[in-house]
């Protein structure tokens, strides 16, 4: 696995939690009317997605239990 590290003002953290976040809830309501492979993919986005969101979050003693 590789890590990535990331220097962002407090206005650029925020945009990417928008951002990320809006992306999430479109993925969501996508994944219910596509097939089976793509539902995969789009699950698998989603969990990335979730890991960057809570990493923006702070710390995972701080994140929001909807994100998992």
């Amino acid at each position: 696995m590789k890590s990535i590290t990331l220097r962002i003002t407090g206005d650029q953290e925020r945009i990417a939690f928008q951002c990320l976040h809006l992306r999430k809830e479109s993925l969501e309501v996508k994944l219910k009317e596509k097939s089976a492979a793509h539902q995969s993919m789009i699950r698998y986005e989603i969990k990335l997605i979730n890991q960057l969101l809570i990493q923006l979050m702070g710390s995972e003693a701080q994140y929001d239990p909807m994100l998992l």
